[in-house]
């Protein structure tokens, strides 16, 4: 495979091998962990109906495609199975044997978080596994529930999920892993970042732009006095340079 250079936005460049397409078959190998999120799509966000590796563990997968259908019966009930069995999207990560199922659960949620902030798709409740294949088996260590997305859609048309957003999401989502992996020096980054995925859910509009302005201080951090000069002049990096921006501003 051809490398490439990318460029997580956090961090420095790296080299890493292009990802696959689409029709690559998904599958655990005996000896790993995974962590895997499904959740029902209610919107018919997703455009993706064929299992995406989007590299370095990250994948995407359509209900169909979904490794455990057979250790459903060993741990939840009827209702319970029906529901998973509805879930229409589907993300996992594949690790190392020795590495900790808290990680790889952080890391799928990150890519989930990732998804929300690109595209805003409708997903309701879901359920998060993590677990190992041992001997040909999939086992099950843990489970929760994770409750559907609260993001208002009042101000924004719902998103869709295309295989070019769910790679964008891979490579947003190693930047939180970067993120949080090292607090003391992107505390006042990750404080953004959370502020920013707050606002996506607030019902107010002088409430979600409170918070996003907040996000935003976060990223160019202006000096203490001069608050809304360098708001002013660091924002214009993102928008149009020209007066009547920094007007708005």
């Amino acid at each position: 495979m051809v490398e490439e250079s990318r460029y997580t936005g956090i961090g420095k460049h790296v080299k890493r091998k292009s990802v696959r397409d689409s029709r690559t078959a998904f599958s655990i190998k005996s000896g790993s962990k995974f962590a895997l999120l499904v959740l029902r799509d209610c919107g018919n966000s997703c455009t993706v109906n064929s299992p995406l590796d989007l590299g370095d563990g990250y994948w995407f997968l359509p209900s169909h495609e979904l490794p455990m259908n057979t250790l459903l019966t060993d741990w939840f009930g009827n209702r319970t199975i029906a529901e998973i069995r509805k879930a229409q999207f589907c993300l996992a990560v594949i690790g190392a044997v020795n590495e900790d199922d808290g990680a790889l659960r952080r890391r799928v949620l990150y890519l989930y978080d990732s998804v929300i902030m690109l595209a805003l798709p409708r997903l309701g409740r879901g359920y998060l596994f993590s677990g190992k294949k041992e001997k040909g088996r999939l086992n099950i260590n843990s489970w929760s529930q994770i409750q559907h997305c609260q993001v208002v859609f009042r101000y924004r048309t719902t998103g869709k999920v295309e295989s070019n957003t769910l790679r964008a999401a891979k490579n947003l989502a190693e930047g939180f892993c970067t993120v949080c992996e090292n607090k003391n020096a992107y505390e006042r980054l990750e404080r953004g970042l959370f502020v920013l995925e707050q606002a996506l859910k607030q019902s107010r509009l002088q409430d979600r732009l409170h918070q996003f302005v907040r996000a935003l201080e976060a990223l160019v951090k202006p000096r203490k006095g001069r608050n809304t000069k360098d708001f002013v002049h660091r924002c214009r990096t993102f928008v149009a340079p020209n007066a009547s921006t920094a007007a708005t501003l």
